[in-house]
């Protein structure tokens, strides 16, 4: 909350970027319904979808109401909808290769499938807890800016400063250089460098879940 309230912030998010990798991955073997698959895990905050501008494609994304106090879901990739359910009928249905506690979580929204290590590497099946409900605790708050994002940098800082004066910031980048980073062929890079133009400043900050 303490973020959103910086001038010029539009959205606030907690978890794994894209290109950044993923939470874990777990091995789900063959059964009757689906054949052997890894899964990738990541846990997010409300709102990851939308301040990534990763489309959902059916249902909803994770939401501030989901929490320890509702019942456990998940939001699934397209690949991972393939892997484990008929087209079509994911949303509603219970994900038996992840659980949140001691329960299965159920499939509450399913998003477009999008770079998750490298332009280049086809997505692997993913699913999104909410961190709320999981216990964890992501360490990577990613902003969305309607303007400059580098130049609101010391005023991030400020905010969480504000939130924990001994609070420790790794690193400070924006969503260009991680895109430039990738070793992918320069022209995915530059679609996906306009799909995220106006995304903003990643901070890889320990801890920084609640804010």
């Amino acid at each position: 909350r303490r973020l959103s309230g910086v001038p010029g912030v539009s959205d606030v998010a907690y978890g794994v970027p894209p290109l950044q990798g993923f939470t874990s991955t777990h091995d789900v073997p063959a059964s009757s319904g689906h054949p052997a698959v890894t899964l990738a895990e990541t846990d997010v905050g409300a709102d990851y979808f939308e301040t990534f501008g990763i489309r959902i494609r059916q249902g909803r994304g994770i939401t501030s109401s989901d929490d320890s106090t509702s019942a456990p879901v998940v939001v699934i990739n397209a690949s991972a909808a393939r892997a484990f359910f008929p087209p079509g009928a994911a949303v509603g249905q219970q994900l038996d290769a992840v659980k949140i506690g001691e329960r299965h979580p159920t499939v509450v929204g399913v998003v477009a499938d999008f770079p998750q290590e490298d332009v280049a590497i086809s997505a692997t099946p993913e699913a999104f807890h909410a961190s709320a409900q999981d216990g964890g605790s992501p360490f990577t708050i990613s902003i969305r800016t309607s303007g400059d994002a580098v130049s609101l940098t010391p005023f991030v800082r400020a905010a969480v400063h504000d939130l924990d004066p001994l609070l420790a910031l790794g690193g400070v980048t924006t969503m260009d250089k991680v895109v430039a980073s990738s070793t992918a062929p320069a022209r995915f890079a530059s679609l996906l460098l306009g799909a995220f133009a106006a995304l903003a400043v990643i901070l890889a900050a320990l801890g920084l879940y609640g804010v």
